[in-house]
């Protein structure tokens, strides 16, 4: 999933 553009914003803001 870190492979998507989308994934990676939400990675920043929800810290998987």
């Amino acid at each position: 999933m870190a492979n998507c553009p989308v994934t990676l914003n939400m990675e920043k803001e929800i810290k998987f």
